[in-house]
């Protein structure tokens, strides 16, 4: 084994050690990071692979279930089933009748989709929710959330981030638009649904090494923007431990910056000053008019992931 080869496996086993032996923390985090980035720029300035077999066989792969660069463990608890039904009997009646449902009856249907939408992923897939980074069920979980909205015939958007422009990262999410009243007034409010988004969020792609990887065009995940560039660290934290928020002109610049900051690579970051001047207007438009399909039919899900309505009474109880 030559020099080159050995120091950076010396890296890999340094990284790795501090993954596995240290709790979960930021400083944590910020020590991974720094390493991280160190470990790609020596790859890139010696024009060698980050990736192989060797890294490979020391777990490297599985560093992003170590390490998250925000407080990320979703919240999972039980939900009254009664309370939901009602809900849904309301915004029902709301949908068909005109009026609104309360704030508390919006929290409790979101929350239940929330729910249902992790016990489903981690059932059917055999992850585990509180430190899967749920890479690559995006698919799933957009589905799970969006469908039983549509069901009552609520407005939803099905949305990919690719769809803010080229060279962006892939991850669908989607949008639910619910009547709320307020001071005797009906609103239509905008929530955003993301309950798979705790995988831009790991510490082994949040970090300015990723600029160095030879592998792939690469850039730091969107949450890397978010918390470094665009204040977003208390949007973030909402989304990940409910898997949604209220989508304000806020949210929807610092959410969709972020991941339009992705295209960005090693010979074109000096652009994100630009990159973060996009306005909410442009992010909007872009979620409301390129919509996308949903990755599964509603047999498939009533199939293979069994939910795609909320509790509903029964006629014997209305």
């Amino acid at each position: 084994m030559d020099l080159i080869e050995e120091k950076k496996l010396l890296y890999v086993d340094a990284i790795m050690d501090i993954a596995k032996n240290n709790p979960d923390t930021i400083e944590k985090s910020k020590t991974l990071s720094e390493l991280l980035e160190k470990y790609y720029k020596f790859c890139y300035d010696n024009n060698i692979q980050a990736y192989d077999t060797k890294v490979s066989e020391m777990g490297f792969g599985k560093l992003s279930e170590y390490s998250y660069i925000v407080e990320s463990e979703p919240l999972i608890f039980e939900i009254n089933q009664e309370q939901v039904s009602s809900a849904v009997q309301h915004l029902d009646d709301a949908l068909k009748n005109g009026g609104g449902i309360s704030t508390e009856e919006a929290k409790l249907l979101l929350d239940w989709s929330a729910q249902k939408t992790r016990k489903v992923l981690e059932e059917q897939n055999n992850v585990n929710i509180k430190q899967a980074s749920l890479t690559s069920y995006c698919g799933y979980a957009q589905a799970l959330t969006l469908v039983p909205f549509q069901e009552l015939g609520v407005k939803t958007t099905v949305n990919n981030a690719y769809k803010f422009g080229e060279y962006v990262s892939s991850h669908a999410f989607g949008t639910v638009t619910l009547p709320i009243e307020e001071n005797g007034n009906i609103v239509n409010k905008d929530y955003l649904l993301d309950a798979s988004y705790r995988q831009f969020f790991t510490t082994a792609r949040c970090n300015e090494g990723r600029y160095y990887d030879l592998n792939h065009r690469c850039s730091p995940d969107c949450g890397y923007y978010l918390v470094n560039y665009l204040d977003g660290k208390g949007i973030a934290e909402q989304i990940l431990k409910n898997g949604y928020i209220e989508l304000t002109d806020e949210v929807l610049k610092k959410y969709g910056t972020a991941f339009i900051a992705t295209k960005l690579n090693i010979d074109t970051k000096n652009d994100l000053v630009q990159v973060l001047n996009t306005d909410a207007s442009t992010i909007k438009n872009t979620i409301e008019n390129n919509q996308v399909e949903l990755d599964f039919t509603k047999d498939e899900l009533k199939k293979e992931l069994k939910v795609i309505e909320f509790p509903m009474k029964s006629s014997k109880t209305k």
